[in-house]
């Protein structure tokens, strides 16, 4: 309940030239592995684009940083993340490492210019390859529904049953219509897809 800043924060911040993005560090997602803080987060490049990348500090040291790595770098031009990869979030489902990101495509206003969820999977949590098929959460683009037109951000949660198995949930930001003007009309609404593989979601 009560929390004390920490006296060098901030702990990561971006450099023009420097070692963790060139004017953005943000959207933090923390775990914590083989007594290691990984830190997975989203920074921008020398292009302007921004990518999901991983640092990682020993667990006893709160800003110890080490140099970044890009682990979800951008979709060619026209591809779903080609813009903006955002959002970090990551689960562990049949033994593999599976990372959520927000995307972007540059092409839309708002939340409309975010076509939904990708995911990549990993076998040791550093390096990751895309699957197919994404994103593997996109808009409904069917009217009346609250994730319509966007998806972004989310968090997910492991639910076990009594057979042992799994039932993943997703809960995100949908977006059903931007109003007349998206800065103030545009609306957003918290939903909820779920999941048996991490990959195939109702």
């Amino acid at each position: 309940l009560a929390w004390i800043r920490h006296e060098n924060n901030p702990v990561l911040k971006p450099k023009i030239g420097g070692e963790f993005g060139e004017t953005i560090c943000m959207n933090p997602y923390a775990e914590v592995r083989d007594r290691q803080i990984y830190l997975y987060y989203a920074a921008d490049s020398p292009s302007e684009k921004i990518q999901i990348c991983l640092t990682k500090s020993s667990i006893n040291d709160v800003d110890g940083f080490c140099k970044r790595e890009v682990i979800i770098d951008n979709g060619e031009a026209g591809e779903f993340d080609s813009k903006w990869c955002v959002l970090p979030n990551t689960i562990m489902i049949d033994g593999k490492h599976h990372i959520y990101y927000t995307s972007n495509n540059g092409i839309g206003q708002g939340l409309s210019g975010f076509p939904g969820i990708g995911c990549a999977l990993s076998r040791d949590g550093k390096s990751y390859t895309k699957v197919s098929g994404n994103p593997i959460l996109p808009p409904s683009g069917i009217l009346g529904d609250p994730d319509m037109i966007g998806i972004a951000g989310g968090s997910l949660i492991k639910i076990k049953q009594k057979d042992n198995s799994y039932i993943i949930r997703y809960y995100y930001t949908g977006c059903p219509t931007l109003g007349e003007d998206y800065f103030t009309d545009q609306q957003k609404y918290i939903c909820c897809a779920e999941s048996n593989n991490g990959t195939d979601w109702q």
